[in-house]
């Protein structure tokens, strides 16, 4: 088997990309460890408050990072998006057919696209994570109309949702 480079982090940002979703924890005469495996044959060996910080990102295969150890040995781990080797190009939305617009109930159009855009780094995160609330929330409402029929509206579903998210968030998320 050949042996991948070891990437160090000693003080400057350096500009990674992700082979796998997550590390492989190991565990040697200093603890514990996560070892990254990265593109060109590389690899990042993380302690847990660096795996955490990659974690919190939702990490996947291909996505790109900036990781930095900074002063009080904080990690800054960044996505970077688009890379930063490449000039950022803006995706313009195609023009919608006539059949791509929907009435509305409440008599707003609402433009339907053809295909989901392409989006990578922290992009592809808020994207994720807001289509993620979406299917708790249609859940969370559909289950409010059969066992509380009339009770809740879909928005006091939603601000139920959306409260719960953030103080989930600020609580660190699952544990």
């Amino acid at each position: 088997m050949q042996q991948r480079d070891v990437v160090k982090l000693n003080g400057k940002p350096e500009q990674v990309e992700l082979l796998y979703s997550s590390g492989k924890e190991g565990r040697n005469d200093r603890g514990v460890y996560y070892a990254w495996g990265l593109a060109q044959n590389k690899v990042i060996f993380a302690p847990p408050a660096l795996n955490e910080a990659i974690q919190s990102l939702n990490p996947r295969k291909g996505m790109k990072l900036s990781i930095q150890l900074g002063e009080g040995n904080r990690w800054d781990v960044r996505p970077i998006d688009p890379p930063a080797e490449q000039p950022r190009q803006i995706a313009t939305a195609p023009a919608a057919p006539q059949a791509a617009v929907e009435q509305h109930p409440k008599g707003n159009t609402a433009r339907i696209p053809d295909a989901p855009y392409s989006h990578t780094g922290w992009a592809a995160h808020i994207r994720d994570q807001a289509q993620s609330l979406i299917d708790v929330a249609a859940s969370c409402h559909r289950y409010a109309a059969e066992k509380y029929p009339g009770l809740l509206t879909g928005n006091d579903v939603a601000d139920l949702v959306i409260t719960t998210y953030i103080n989930h968030s600020k609580s660190g998320g699952c544990q």
